[in-house]
């Protein structure tokens, strides 16, 4: 049995220990890498035939395309091929026969890999159109609620799992669906206050200056010092700027009326920029949510923790020039906000799972696979223009998701997926060992 990873910054070295207990299991661990430090860790552990290398250095090659994946696309969504698309369309039509040879070569079952970068997302749509090659492309990924557990997607959007054939281990439908504060939300939180401290500023400023990790070959590194200067300048301007934004207080008062919870994404980030293709302008979804309110409703925005620092000034000001929407404090607390709403609103974000679970009506633009709730429904804009939209919301369910529930259980595995830096605690030689039990299970029990 033949696999592969898709190496991602310090994901890599989570991969890499489950990869060591699946090779003492008979499988064959490939590896696509992009980066050349992560390539030299590889090559301390693997065959040199089993590491692909894909870096700017192929765009030397002829390049053989082996189908049309929508390029346009992928560059677009990308938060560094973005700034030269033209290169980056170019490197993308370059590694696909690569790639694909690769695969073929090797008869590689299962690719594991993220759907965060537009060459993940191109090896997922190449396995996709090319059955030939017998191999599937699968994202593992945490679903969050429950916590402690994961599961394998199959899609792009992360909204469809992957099912194996025969009986389960584990189907207990009692386990905790209860909504709270993720763990790793805690971990950011004292990462973020960690990092807006003179001396992490002053850090950053030395491996700027330095060029610190940045490998001009990658990528998915932006290695133009001039497009650099510009993201991180940007960004230390707008978190210093964001303090002179006026925020609402969340009280009783603005509680008791009538209105929409849109909690904002973190941008650049998957979760927007692939899971919600075509609905990343979040100042646009604001705009046609309240276009499409009944008379008297408001709106109620809330910035992501993380996020400080994506957006500009000018931004928020747009934002708070709309009559009847409201900017709250970033620290008002989410799960009062979903409990007294009349409805949810996000592109991809789990507020959206949170409010189904709470029995509260919720609405994504993004495929989901929480969709599956009966309280949570994927809109578009031409459901926007359904004046009766949020006023027909079915009556709240609590207890009648069973099924879904239970169907999330018999879906996904206990184990922590992340990296040593976001979670250390996720290199535990006990999450170790049931992440590979799960991975050992899929590529072993044939697709349903």
């Amino acid at each position: 049995m033949n696999i592969c990873f898709i190496a991602n910054f310090y994901k890599t070295h989570f991969f890499h220990e489950v990869a060591q207990q699946l090779e003492r299991s008979g499988v064959h661990v490939y590896w696509v890498v992009v980066n050349k430090k992560l390539r030299d860790f590889l090559l301390g552990h693997y065959p040199a035939e089993r590491i692909l290398y894909l870096s700017k250095q192929n765009v030397g090659i002829p390049a053989e395309v082996v189908g049309d994946y929508r390029l346009n696309e992928l560059v677009y969504g990308d938060r560094v091929l973005k700034y030269d698309v033209a290169n980056g369309v170019s490197f993308l039509s370059h590694i696909q026969r690569p790639f694909y040879d690769f695969i073929h070569r090797h008869s590689v079952s299962h690719v594991f890999g993220e759907v965060t970068w537009a060459h993940e997302i191109l090896f997922l749509r190449i396995l996709s159109q090319r059955t030939e090659l017998q191999s599937v492309y699968l994202c593992p990924h945490t679903i969050r609620i429950p916590g402690g557990r994961f599961a394998f997607f199959k899609d792009e959007f992360q909204s469809e799992f992957y099912e194996s054939t025969g009986p389960r281990d584990e189907a207990d439908v009692s386990l905790n669906f209860a909504v709270k504060k993720p763990d790793y939300l805690l971990l950011n939180d004292v990462k973020l206050h960690k990092s807006r401290t003179l001396k992490e500023r002053l850090a950053r400023v030395r491996r700027f200056i330095n060029r610190e990790n940045i490998d001009p070959d990658d990528p998915s590194v932006i290695a133009s010092r001039w497009n650099s200067f510009k993201k991180h300048a940007s960004e230390e301007l707008n978190r210093e700027v964001y303090r002179l934004v006026k925020r609402t207080v969340l009280t009783p008062e603005l509680q008791g009326r009538p209105y929409v919870f849109i909690a904002l994404h973190k941008q650049p980030e998957a979760s927007i920029d692939v899971i919600g293709r075509y609905y990343e302008d979040q100042l646009m979804n604001i705009l046609n949510v309240w276009r499409a309110l009944p008379q008297g409703w408001f709106v109620y925005v809330k910035e992501h923790t993380n996020a400080i620092g994506d957006r500009s000034y000018g931004f928020y000001k747009k934002l708070q020039a709309l009559r009847n929407v409201v900017l709250l404090d970033e620290k008002a607390d989410s799960h009062q906000l979903i409990l007294s709403a009349q409805a949810v609103v996000t592109v991809s974000g789990t507020v959206a799972y949170e409010a189904a679970l709470l029995g509260k009506r919720s609405f994504t633009f993004g495929p989901c696979f929480f969709n599956i709730f009966e309280n949570c429904s994927r809109v578009t804009l031409d459901d926007l223009r359904n004046d009766r939209l949020f006023q027909d919301a079915p009556a709240s369910v609590q207890d009648g998701d069973a099924a879904a529930r239970q169907y999330v259980i018999d879906h996904s595995w206990p184990g922590a997926i992340s990296d040593p830096v976001s979670n250390p605690r996720c290199m535990d030689e006990s999450n170790i060992s049931m992440v590979s039990s799960a991975f050992l299970r899929v590529i072993t029990v044939p697709h349903g």
